[in-house]
């Protein structure tokens, strides 16, 4: 699951260092990098299933909310 994460991560960084993108749109590439780089870390360093789940469905709905929008 990290890798894929890492994998999605590397896109979303790559995302927003594109110079065609508006600002309001590089700066949501750049927070799902955050909330993707904090999911990794809490999956990593975490067996807490909850704690996993709970970063998870927070990705999950920054996404529906900024990214497919």
């Amino acid at each position: 699951m990290a890798r894929n994460l890492g994998e999605l991560y590397d896109l979303a960084v790559d995302i927003s260092k594109r110079e065609d993108l508006e600002l309001e749109k590089k700066e949501r590439w750049i927070r799902l990098s955050a909330y993707l780089a904090q999911s990794i870390n809490t999956i990593t360093r975490t067996y807490d299933k909850v704690k996993i789940e709970e970063s998870i469905k927070e990705l999950e709905k920054y996404v529906r909310e900024n990214i497919e929008a």
